[in-house]
This record gives C-alpha cells, sequence and structure tokens, in this order.
C-alpha cells in the first residue's frame, strides 16, 4: 500500500519564532478558540481577540494577520499535527499490530482532550474553511484514517484482530477517541490520561482474536472485558455530567 504523503506547509505554518513568540501564539489561539466556541467565527472580530488576550492590535497583528490565520493556526495544530505525530509513531521501534494501536488510540485522546475546545471549534467550522487550508485539512484527516486503517488491515493479516472492514474499525476507532472532547470534564473522577489508556484498551479489546491475544482470552473472556469496560466507561460519562 502506498503511505499517504504530508501536505505542503502552507505559509501560515512557516512563522519562525521561538520560545517566547510561540507562547504567546498559544496564549492568542485560546483566547481566539474560546470566542469562536462562544461567539462563533463570523461573530468574533480581531479586537474581541485582542480584548480577550489583553494585548493591542498593532501586537496582535505581530503574530496573526487577519482570523483566517487563526483557523490556519487550529488546523496546523488539530489535524496536521496528529497525522505527524502517528507518522512518527509508526516509524517507531517495531511493536505488535495490538501495541501500536493501543499507542495510537492513546495518543489521539490524550490530543483530543489537550485541545477539547480547539477541536470543537474547528468541527463546527470545517466548512467554511477558505479552499486551501480546507483541503490541508482533509488531507490530514485522510492521513490519520489510511494509517489507522493499515495498523488494523496488518493485524487481521497476522493473525491478531478479527476479520472486519478495516476502514469501518478504523473510522469507529477515530470516531470514539474524537468524541471525547465533547464529554470529558477535566476535574471529573478520571484523569485525561486514565481516559485516554480505558479508551485505548477498549478500541484494541474490540478487534482481538482469541488466538491473536496475548493474554490467551477466549472470545466470551474477551466480551466480559469489554462489557466492564463500557461500566467503566459508562460510571466516568455519568461522574462527568453536571449536577
Amino acid at each position: 500500500m502506498t503511505q499517504p504523503q504530508p501536505a505542503s506547509q502552507p505559509a501560515a505554518a512557516k512563522r519562525k519564532g521561538g520560545p517566547r513568540r510561540d507562547l504567546m501564539e498559544r496564549e492568542l489561539l485560546d483566547c481566539a478558540a474560546e470566542l469562536f466556541a462562544e461567539k462563533g467565527f463570523s461573530g468574533t472580530s480581531l479586537q474581541d481577540i485582542a480584548n480577550a488576550a489583553g494585548v493591542g492590535r498593532t501586537t496582535l497583528y505581530h503574530y496573526f494577520k487577519s482570523k483566517d490565520d487563526f483557523l490556519s493556526a487550529l488546523v496546523e495544530d488539530v489535524t496536521v499535527a496528529a497525522s505527524t505525530e502517528l507518522r512518527q509513531l509508526a516509524q517507531a521501534a517495531a511493536l505488535s499490530h495490538r501495541a501500536q494501536l493501543f499507542a495510537v488510540a492513546e495518543m489521539l485522546v490524550r490530543r483530543q482532550l489537550a485541545r477539547a475546545v480547539r477541536f470543537k471549534v474547528l468541527d463546527r467550522e470545517e466548512n467554511h474553511l477558505p479552499p486551501g487550508l480546507f483541503e490541508r485539512h482533509q488531507a490530514g484527516k485522510r492521513e490519520v484514517l489510511a494509517r489507522v486503517s493499515e495498523i488494523v488491515r496488518s493485524g487481521i493479516a497476522a493473525g491478531e484482530f478479527r476479520a472486519v472492514d478495516a476502514n469501518v474499525a478504523a473510522l469507529s476507532l477515530i470516531g470514539m477517541c474524537q468524541w471525547t472532547a465533547w464529554w470529558f470534564k477535566p476535574n471529573a473522577n478520571k484523569s485525561a490520561a486514565e481516559v485516554a489508556q480505558i479508551v485505548a484498551e477498549m478500541g484494541v479489546e474490540s478487534l482481538l482474536t482469541g488466538h491473536g491475544n496475548a493474554n490467551g482470552r477466549a472470545p466470551h473472556e474477551i466480551i466480559l472485558g469489554i462489557r466492564h469496560e463500557l461500566d467503566r466507561l459508562d460510571a466516568l460519562l455519568k461522574a462527568a455530567r453536571p449536577k
């Protein structure tokens, strides 16, 4: 299978900077994302962002020239960076397909929970992205899907995973990881790291065969394990709901 190639970076993604500039850009992007989530992209002005960040318009323009620049930064941070990190995982030391899939799912959840507001804004605004930026966003999403599908497909061929449609399995796993951004509460009784582990375990367990399971469990034992994890996730969701 031909591996997907990363899309070329637009000019907005090639800004030179140092630690102080990177910190300021992150702070401004966080302010913009919060406002986009609250008021919508079209309902937020550059002055609103400057006011929320406590900086002047001149300072803001030094980092972001337009609202589209903020969208570009969101795509780079949420979509492109995820595909890059996944690519780096794939190039790491050889792991079983089970271990690869667990590492990928855990990474995706960890990233989602660290960027929940940014992801939700981009998810809502993606159909309004400028054409070139929209294609870069879609290319990043396609690369993530292709690489997760390939892990599943290879795991099936090796006998570690059940014989399922690899693309459907990959989409289901990615969707499960992304959904955490909508329900996770930072003050819940589980940390982001614990949630990432639970979701990754559930995703991997759902694909294992009795033969491919390193613990040698029979299929009915795997099902019981999945049900147990679902119960744990249900308890987590209930604890996260507003009182």
